[in-house]
């Protein structure tokens, strides 16, 4: 290898880890003045990330198509079974690019089924953010991820709302209340002023051995506090 060949290579490497590291610095500056917000903290050294691809445009797609089903399944009166009323200012979910790389950032650093702290995932726009969290984990054998339609529809969706009419809560919900635990992705997903949501995932091998599919939403804004 020639010396114009390595200073070449060598320049270019520090470009990109330059670039890199001024995105990534923009991004924290610009996410909050909190210190500790979640755009600002490392990666997990404990785990090892396989597959960190940011979301391209058909699984975005994927995504709000998602969201919009259900909600319109709320906002059309189609969850009355599980005892939910129609819902009369149901918004169209779009999607926020300020969200999803608090997202991104968020399966990064945590690597485990685990919320970071309402002040971690502000943004510029949005002061309350909402936060759903999904992890499925195999051992030794292939991991098969389920489609967002599914995380989005069934678990955190019908599946939750089944629990909702099983036991025959009250209608007003906050998430003050403790009977709300075992339903908190579905009020967020149904909470009416939500209009973003960002997503972001990982594949991971963990200590434990197990390979994992993380993803985590945010929206904008939150349902912390408030009626559903």
């Amino acid at each position: 290898m020639g010396l114009q060949t390595l200073r070449t290579d060598v320049i270019g490497a520090f470009l990109t880890f330059a670039i890199y590291f001024s995105q990534a610095h923009f991004t924290c500056l610009q996410s909050s003045t909190y210190a500790g917000h979640i755009t600002c903290q490392r990666r997990n050294p404990y785990c090892q990330i396989v597959d960190d691809h940011r979301l391209d445009g058909q699984e975005r797609q994927e995504i709000l198509l998602a969201h919009n089903r259900i909600r319109r399944e709320a906002a059309k009166g189609f969850l009355r079974r599980y005892g939910l009323p129609a819902a009369a200012n149901m918004k169209k979910l779009e999607w926020d690019d300020d969200l999803a790389n608090n997202a991104q950032a968020h399966v990064e650093v945590t690597c485990k089924l685990k919320h970071d702290h309402p002040n971690q995932r502000t943004t510029g726009s949005y002061s309350d953010v909402g936060q759903n969290i999904y992890i499925t984990e195999v051992w030794n054998q292939k991991l098969e991820p389920d489609t967002w339609g599914v995380v989005v529809e069934e678990l955190w969706g019908h599946e939750e709302a089944a629990k909702l009419h099983t036991n025959s809560f009250g209608r007003r919900l906050t998430l003050q209340k403790h009977d709300l635990k075992s339903i908190g992705h579905l009020t967020q997903l149904l909470w009416a002023e939500t209009e973003k949501v960002g997503c972001g995932k990982i594949v991971f091998e963990g200590t434990n051995g197990a390979t994992s599919d993380l993803r985590t939403c945010d929206y904008g804004e939150g349902i912390w506090s408030h009626p559903l």
